[in-house]
């Protein structure tokens, strides 16, 4: 088999050899053909010689493919399947730069900016072409803080899953919780303190909020609720007065406030008991 394709190597070599000495002469031929012909006519002699070259040139390029043509043709389909394997290889390589050059050109976040891709949240520490690196924040249980892990995601996630920018959240969130009372309490009253005792923990930095808020709607194009204190009344499956609370205030406090409105819920709710209580006629024996 291999004396087989070495004969016929070599018989391409000597037809690719004569091909090119036969037309080496045509060429010779006919360039001092031309030359005698236009003897006097020095511009039409040099339009076709280098017609005739450039002719000869083409011919030659084709003859030799034409010889050469299967070898070519498997060289071709090599590279094409080694171009297929490295794009297959590194496909993940090029979507997180295609990925890079996106946000790049976008800007959809910077170091420092807290953002949410594909349910991971977190501070933006560092970004590269293939990775970018984040400090994760706990926003699912409302806290607003580092959890202390470091978050290595992909470029690409960011073009391939829901991606959200956090940014206006460092300084001040819209944040909400929810407070059940189980006991025969009247609710209008509950909910009357409750928006009084909300009403006086936000006082302290209630314009700067509004300014804020106004910042980022003017920024971002949007409204956001809940500017002012909320206390929305509504009951549960079991027929429980529930409250919703909802505030806008700096991102450090909304935990504080929330525990000491819950505090101030359940201290509240107990007087109220312990009244109830007492006010009630005693059985008679």
């Amino acid at each position: 088999m291999l004396e087989y394709f070495t004969h016929i190597s070599q018989s391409k070599l000597l037809l690719s050899a004569a091909v090119l000495s036969a037309l080496l002469i045509a060429r010779a031929i006919l360039i001092k053909s031309v030359q005698r012909k236009y003897r006097n006519d020095i511009e039409r002699k040099r339009r076709w010689s280098s017609g005739l070259k450039n002719l000869l040139n083409f011919i030659t390029l084709l003859t030799l493919a034409a010889v050469w043509f299967d070898e070519i043709q498997s060289f071709a389909i090599s590279i094409a399947a080694f171009v297929v394997a490295i794009v297959l290889a590194t496909r993940e390589y090029i979507q997180c730069i295609l990925a890079s050059l996106y946000q790049t050109g976008a800007r959809q976040y910077r170091i420092g900016d807290w953002v949410e891709v594909n349910g991971c949240a977190g501070e933006v520490a560092y970004t590269d072409w293939i990775t970018t690196t984040l400090y994760e924040l706990n926003l699912k249980s409302s806290a607003y803080q580092y959890s202390g892990k470091t978050l290595v995601i992909p470029n690409n996630q960011f073009i391939t899953h829901s991606f959200v920018n956090l940014n206006y959240m460092r300084r001040y969130v819209n944040h909400g919780f929810l407070l059940i009372q189980p006991e025969p309490i009247d609710p209008i009253e509950v909910r009357a303190f409750l928006l009084s005792k909300l009403t006086e923990l936000c006082l302290p930095f209630k314009d700067t909020a509004e300014r804020y808020r106004n910042m980022i709607e003017r920024k971002l194009d949007i409204v956001i609720p809940g500017a002012k204190v909320k206390v929305n009344l509504a009951t549960t499956e079991l027929g429980h007065a529930q409250y919703s609370v909802q505030y806008f205030c700096p991102t450090e406090k909304a935990q504080i406030i929330e525990q000491k409105v819950t505090q101030a819920f359940f201290q509240f709710t107990q007087q109220q008991k312990q009244s109830a209580t007492k006010d009630s006629p005693s059985p008679v024996e």
